[in-house]
């Protein structure tokens, strides 16, 4: 008597075929991948022969101690604290984190260079959806090589926010952590836009009065978004040479005040509602991206334990 084969299934969706030919159309000719709402893992060429060969793919489990229970392998990284998770992934493929004062210099070198060397043959602008749009950059990844970029994450059980920075990780109660995003944006790229902006008000011998004006209203709108986090000017206590090598002026303090009394100006005019608005856009930014990055986080590492027997051994190894 012989025993019933089973059908061909897909290990990602639970899609299941008695047709070879249908699980190699579902594995290969799919315009999209299938959703991975069964097991949210790769299918990797290995994967796809293992399921025409065998017509089931078996994703692998680990006893936690000998003759114990064993673990689902879902489970237990979806439950793992995201910096285990990330530290993990990163000794598997010898890589350091990357620091997100550095993320951000680096991937706005170009920019921050030309603003610095007055380059920008028709000036530059960064309006507020401009400054959104640098925050949602900042903290996206794109791709699982992106890995290392991993410098933030929300921690919603917690209320707090996780920044990698200086070296180290440091949780920030939840508005603190926006504050401390913006932060790091300012002193790593913004303060070069801020002088940037100076120096076409009160240096640059081309600018016209309308462009100087215009500078000034920049000026303004970007005082505001400081406002929304508790930051000031950049060049606030600064020396005028300090901030601003070229400009001169009797008050040795002149930027400073200047810019303080327009920052203070906006701060009487800004309403509690906008500031509101302004916090809540970038906090769903942060949390968006996050549940994201940690999504990608998580399938790149069910994948790697799926298929190496090493790195799943030393991952099951942080549950001791």
């Amino acid at each position: 008597m012989s025993s019933t084969r089973p059908p061909y299934t897909c290990p990602r969706c639970n899609y299941k075929t008695t047709l070879k030919k249908d699980m190699r159309r579902h594995l290969y000719l799919l315009k999209k991948q299938c959703p991975g709402f069964y097991n949210d893992i790769e299918l990797t060429e290995d994967i796809k022969n293992k399921v025409l060969t065998n017509r089931v793919y078996e994703i692998k489990t680990t006893e936690k101690q000998k003759d114990g229970p064993t673990i689902n392998l879902n489970n237990y990284v979806f439950e793992m604290d995201t910096k285990d998770k990330l530290e993990s992934v990163l000794d598997y493929e010898q890589k350091r984190p990357v620091n997100l004062g550095d993320q951000i210099e680096r991937a706005n070198s170009q920019k921050i260079e030309k603003l610095e060397d007055r380059s920008y043959k028709y000036g530059f602008k960064l309006d507020r959806h401009n400054l959104f749009e640098l925050v949602d950059q900042s903290i996206q990844l794109t791709c699982k090589n992106d890995i290392h970029k991993m410098n933030l994450h929300y921690i919603p059980e917690l209320g707090k926010i996780a920044i990698y920075h200086d070296d180290e990780w440091t949780n920030y109660l939840y508005d603190s952590g926006i504050n401390k995003v913006i932060n790091i944006i300012r002193n790593y790229y913004l303060e070069s836009y801020e002088k940037y902006m100076l120096y076409k008000i009160f240096i640059d011998k081309r600018a016209s009065a309308f462009e100087c004006n215009d500078y000034k209203n920049q000026l303004n709108d970007y005082f505001q978004f400081l406002i929304a986090f508790d930051l000031y000017p950049s060049s606030k206590d600064e020396g005028n040479t300090d901030f601003l090598p070229g400009f001169d002026h009797d008050n040795k303090f002149f930027i400073s005040d200047f810019c303080m009394k327009r920052y203070n100006e906006q701060k009487d005019e800004l309403k509690r509602c906008d500031i509101n608005k302004i916090r809540k856009l970038i906090g769903d930014i942060i949390k968006t991206n996050s549940i994201a990055n940690v999504k990608m986080l998580n399938k790149h590492v069910i994948n790697l334990a799926v298929n190496d027997e090493k790195f799943r051994e030393k991952l099951l190894a942080f549950s001791n």
